[in-house]
């Protein structure tokens, strides 16, 4: 951990005394983050059919999940530097706008090309918003109501990318796979002139991306390409596979010495938001490969049906929604830090409960071991967010998520990977998914050893030196 720097004052608080709060935008804020997670796992249900009636394969079919989710992950952090320099209101209406409009050409899409260019478009605007939430959260309140609206985002993100998956399968069943798409073009109808008549406009003026910003993205993806291409080819291919992840080094390397990206890594060089950055990221895994290997445990070992294992896994994304006030609260009232410790360790106990995997569980004895890491995730998401946001300045809002959120996705996105990676070493055993499990376990204690020494270091540097009484007592004093 590198010490705290001020990089310009003043901190991401008010910009006046008497700011008032405006919930609004916070819960806009967390209704578009809600819609562009949903679209990650609402279409995977209907990857079958749309094979099926485009006429086309597997492989090809699987780039219209694969086509939203690499632009939302590689361009997030870019784009967050981008919407600092933009008018605030332009870049919503621009994001949301391209949103629903390439969900509504993904929706009519006439052919299997077709549709995976929508999504790939669909992505790139993702990623806009993926940036732009959070910063529109923390800049609509004072900084002591940053823990609820951190909380919010926090919440409603992880809400649609778990609703996902039954809102696809219902609307499948229902009305067909082009609903898939189509469901969330009505939403942006509607949070579109909210958000225009709330957010304010900060005078800036619209322009698109500059050469270096598109250099800057291409670097970024040769690295997740490299890193998620080691990963997931390994467990097929074989280990060596995992030397194409050292690919991702140069590119990183190049990416740190371009001149346009100094504000992205004097940002991550302030205490706050590196902490709260590398804990979001390993959280983020630990969650993703417990995500992944619960259902494959319900339906495969204990053979409960897709509607009872859906049931058991929703214990988790209740208890966050129960608990994220009380989060966002706690962390108002005292401080971001330990709330989001707290939460860490809730969630490393959750995993630690889970890891035997017993074959006499019924889906109750899941169900609760699932809620305390829910409770767990609701404590830590929005505080260590607000920890990060509160540290960071206004003008680099945008460019503070931005980080943020690309920890998460990437989280999100190396989770499946490598907990397939661990379960196939053992064969798909039962003892895999232990394995797997052990090994998230490892990764989600390590979460809270990075907020426990983030506070450490903070405590250590806020403590007031202890004076000789004689070098600070006036001479008179000594007469």
């Amino acid at each position: 951990m590198t010490q705290s720097r001020e990089i310009a004052p003043p901190p991401n608080g008010p910009a006046e005394p008497r700011q008032r709060n405006s919930w609004a935008v916070v819960l806009t804020a967390g209704l578009i983050s809600f819609l562009v997670m949903l679209e990650i796992n609402v279409v995977h249900v209907a990857l079958p059919v749309i094979q099926q009636e485009l006429g086309t394969t597997q492989g090809v079919t699987q780039w219209v999940a694969v086509g939203y989710l690499l632009p939302a992950v590689i361009l997030v952090l870019p784009c967050g530097r981008w919407l600092d320099q933009i008018d605030r209101r332009a870049a919503y209406a621009v994001a949301v706008g391209g949103f629903g409009l390439t969900s509504l050409v993904a929706g009519a899409a006439p052919g299997i090309e077709a549709l995976i260019t929508a999504r790939v478009l669909q992505g790139v605007f993702a990623s806009m918003i993926f940036a732009m939430a959070p910063a529109l959260a923390a800049l609509a309140v004072r900084a002591d109501a940053h823990g609820r609206a951190m909380s919010v985002i926090a919440t409603m993100g992880p809400l649609g990318a778990i609703t996902g998956p039954s809102l696809g399968g219902f609307l499948l069943d229902t009305i067909g796979w082009r609903a898939a798409f189509l469901v969330v073009v009505p939403v942006c109808a509607v949070v579109l002139p909210i958000g225009l008549r709330t957010i304010p406009a900060t005078g800036k003026a619209f322009r698109l991306p500059d050469r270096e910003w598109l250099l800057a993205a291409g670097l970024i993806a040769v690295a997740v390409g490299a890193l998620l291409g080691g990963v997931t080819l390994a467990p097929d291919r074989g280990t060596a596979w995992l030397l194409l992840s050292l690919l991702a080094v140069p590119a990183l390397v190049l990416w740190h010495r371009l001149g346009t990206n100094r504000p992205v890594l004097d940002l991550l060089r302030t205490r706050e938001i590196s902490v709260a950055t590398l804990a979001i990221v390993t959280g983020s895994l630990g969650y993703a490969m417990l995500a992944f290997i619960v259902p494959f445990f319900l339906l495969q070992v204990l053979g409960t049906s897709a509607a009872v294992a859906g049931l058991t896994v929703l214990a988790y994304p209740l208890a966050m929604a129960v608990f994220a006030p009380v989060g966002g609260t706690l962390a108002d009232r005292w401080s971001p830090g330990p709330v989001a410790l707290v939460g860490a360790l809730l969630v490393a106990a959750s995993v630690l409960l889970v890891q035997p995997l017993d074959s006499d569980w019924t889906p109750a004895d899941l169900a609760w071991r699932l809620a305390v890491g829910g409770a767990g995730t609701a404590l830590f998401g929005g505080p260590s967010q607000a920890m990060a946001m509160r540290a960071a300045p206004r003008a680099l809002a945008a460019t503070a998520a931005g980080a943020l959120q690309s920890g998460r996705m990437l989280g999100f996105t190396l989770g499946p990977a490598v907990a397939t990676a661990v379960w196939a070493a053992s064969d798909h055993s039962v003892a895999g998914m232990r394995n797997a499990l052990t090994t998230a376990l490892v990764i989600a204690t390590l979460t809270a050893v990075v907020l426990a020494v983030g506070l450490w270091l903070a405590a250590r540097r806020t403590r007031p030196a202890v004076a000789n009484p004689i070098e600070v007592m006036p001479e008179k004093a000594l007469d």
